[in-house]
């Protein structure tokens, strides 16, 4: 399945503002490389939960039908499936509310038998856990807060990824609760 970001969120978790008085910092110069820290902070958050943070709009595109009709979505928490457009042999369309559902889990679709015919089917969807920084879980908004002061602090200090010092203390307790539980 293809993931295709089609709009970002419009705000960051955690402002410039919030980041600034964190780290203390009271002059205008570092604003831009703050921000970019916050930006980075925030999407390596996302890929340790494989979730999105804030609402932010993505396209999936299938080409073969899901097993048994259930598509778990892979961009979550979900707050609403925008368009699906279905593309067959004999053309495309817009797909009819009752041809697309919510599974029994949040993150779970349910393709309606009769698009088994389908030759590629793209869902736009929006997923977030709000369109606001309040709407952000606070331990999700302090993890970023560490994790962009962490890299302010030791800029150019070579880390190893996985090593000890790659992430600020307390960081993988802040976010535990919020990874996801995967079956053996």
């Amino acid at each position: 399945m293809q993931r295709i970001l089609l709009e970002g969120p419009e705000v960051e978790p955690v402002s410039l503002a919030e980041a600034k008085a964190h780290l203390r910092v009271e002059h205008e110069a570092e604003d831009e490389l703050i921000s970019a820290y916050l930006v980075a902070a925030r999407v390596a958050l996302e890929g340790d939960l494989r979730k999105v943070l804030i609402a932010q709009g993505w396209r999936l595109v299938l080409t073969e039908h899901p097993h048994g009709g259930r598509l778990r979505l892979p961009i979550r928490p979900l707050l609403s499936v925008d368009r699906a457009r279905l593309m067959t042999a004999s053309g495309e369309r817009l797909l009819e509310e009752d041809e697309i559902s919510l599974g029994g889990a949040a993150d779970e679709l349910r393709l309606d038998a009769r698009l088994w015919g389908m030759i590629r089917l793209q869902i736009d969807v929006t997923a977030g856990f709000g369109e606001t920084a309040a709407e952000v879980p606070a331990p999700l908004r302090q993890a970023i807060l560490l994790r962009a002061a962490h890299w302010y602090e030791h800029r150019g200090a070579a880390l190893e990824a996985d090593g000890p010092g790659a992430l600020p203390a307390g960081y993988e307790r802040l976010i535990a609760p919020f990874r996801e539980l995967v079956a053996a």
